[in-house]
């Protein structure tokens, strides 16, 4: 624009009718010839011998060529957006009433995404409680927006077969596809290093799934993102004993060769299946209070990057610095939340006297914080679990709600603090219902489906009550703005050798 502006004012000068304007236009001419000289006498001196100047031009040009194929920025993933999803996991079992309506009703805006959950090989549903079942997607539908669908699936060990993995390839086709036509993520077998998945802590077995799972459901729905997402570093490998770990598990997961499983070894590197069988990276990162203690106190500040740099004083293994910068693939933070205690609000030693005073710190170091995305731009999507669950450490039970749109303070508190970065997130827009799906309360049929004619609810949530460790809960697209910059260095590198071709034309016509 400056040039531009500049050129014009040239331009203009030139077309004065003023009667000096011929004198000045002969200066300009009589200027212009002198600079054309001067030009040409130098180049002449830079490409003619001594050869020693071309030798400095030829290598000037070799950095400027090798400084512009580095890319500035990392290409983009399936299914990212320029702007953060902003997702929601919520319970419908609390009360059968939390669904993705609801939240988008509380917090007066469309959320991004909403994750639900599953097991495979799918469970039968069970009429009685509830459970198994496909998750129930259309809770999603009937918020009539475009949200992004975060499919969390569960195997029940290793004895997953490949018509398994079909059937849930065609389920996720059928969310991805017309009629429902949604952006949708596949977390398969997350936090894959703890003992309290049934596929944790076996990386030859859990590996050989991931790669055959990744090839079936990319055969039939290519633009489904596959997750990996392990469990959080911090005090890796979480007290789990390797008295039963196979000879080729001990081989993967003694990432130090000394002979013994501990906090020195990597925590993610031996579960990772390799670049060509992953879309995004994400991570479950959880703040249960000091020390894990059931007690509430806020977060310090800036506990969200600890976890994610490898600085939290548990472990020194930085998840960000070792998977996001990775090209063509994007980061999440899976899951996560910080836990209020509900039995320890008169404990003396808590210091957070209501949900609001503990929970306003973590959304302001985790969610509405410029800073944390600055810091960690490949962060594209983050997604809050919204849930009240009975969770046991040490053997002590333990009431912790994670929700910050269940009482009103604190409902009100968090929309205040997210409006003033709201435009750092997607936002979707609306779409219509399609027939087979009612506005509200469950399809025609008596247990759930798959589509086009889902049938049922999934009443009880996948979390269920059992032993949590520290700190998880136990128990392309590519768009318009990275193209343009990668077209750009093209278009720059292009220019110099265009532009060096041309000299050289120059000098021959001389």
């Amino acid at each position: 624009m400056f040039f531009r502006n500049s050129l014009n004012d040239d331009t203009s000068s030139s077309m004065n009718l003023n009667p000096t304007s011929k004198i000045n236009t002969s200066r300009t001419t009589s200027t212009s010839t002198s600079t054309r000289a001067t030009s040409k006498r130098l180049i002449r001196q830079l490409l003619i011998p001594p050869s020693s100047s071309l030798l400095k031009l030829i290598t000037i040009f070799q950095i400027l060529t090798s400084l512009l194929l580095i890319k500035p920025i990392t290409s983009q993933a399936i299914n990212e957006k320029n702007q953060i999803y902003f997702g929601v996991w919520p319970d419908p079992a609390a009360g059968f009433s939390d669904t993705p309506s609801a939240v988008n009703m509380r917090l007066g805006f469309n959320v991004s995404a909403f994750q639900i959950a599953q097991g495979i090989p799918l469970p039968k549903y069970n009429y009685t409680t509830g459970a198994g079942g496909p998750a129930p997607e259309y809770l999603i539908e009937q918020t009539q927006t475009e949200a992004a669908i975060l499919l969390t699936v569960i195997p029940a060990g290793f004895n997953v077969s490949d018509q398994d993995l079909s059937d849930l390839a065609k389920q996720l086709s059928s969310y991805s596809k017309p009629p429902l036509s949604r952006t949708v993520f596949l977390r398969f077998a997350p936090e894959m290093q703890g003992i309290w998945n049934p596929y944790g802590f076996q990386p030859t077995q859990f590996l050989a799934l991931w790669r055959r799972m990744y090839q079936i459901i990319k055969a039939e729905t290519p633009e489904t993102a596959i997750v990996w997402a392990p469990n959080t570093p911090q005090s890796y490998p979480y007290g789990q004993t390797t008295a039963a770990t196979s000879p080729e598990d001990l081989r993967l997961l003694d990432t130090n060769k000394d002979g013994q499983v501990t906090n020195l070894d990597d925590p993610f590197t031996p579960y990772y299946p390799g670049d060509d069988v992953v879309d995004w990276i994400g991570i479950s990162s959880y703040y249960k209070g000091p020390n894990y203690q059931n007690i509430n106190v806020a977060q310090p500040k800036g506990y969200c990057s600890s976890v994610l740099n490898g600085t939290s004083g548990t472990s020194t293994f930085s998840w960000y610095d070792m998977f996001c910068n990775k090209q063509g693939k994007a980061c999440m933070i899976s899951e996560s939340g910080a836990a209020y205690h509900l039995q320890a609000t008169q404990v003396a030693e808590s210091t957070a006297k209501t949900a609001l005073d503990l929970q306003r710190a973590w959304w302001q170091d985790c969610i509405t914080s410029n800073e944390f995305f600055t810091r960690f731009p490949r962060i594209k999507m983050t997604m809050h679990f919204e849930h009240m669950k009975e969770e046991l450490d040490g053997g002590r039970s333990d009431l912790r709600d994670y929700r910050i749109t269940n009482d009103t303070a604190t409902l009100e508190a968090f929309k205040a603090d997210f409006q003033t970065v709201q435009s750092n997130y997607w936002v979707p827009g609306f779409k219509p219902l399609i027939s087979s799906i009612p506005t509200s309360g469950r399809p025609n049929g008596s247990a759930p489906g798959l589509l086009p004619s889902p049938t049922g609810l999934v009443f009880q949530t996948q979390r269920v009550p059992i032993v949590t460790g520290p700190p998880s809960l136990f128990g392309t697209k590519r768009a318009d703005a990275t193209r343009r910059v990668e077209l750009m260095g093209f278009g720059v590198l292009f220019g110099l050798i265009g532009f060096f071709l041309g000299l050289t034309s120059i000098l021959k016509l001389s």
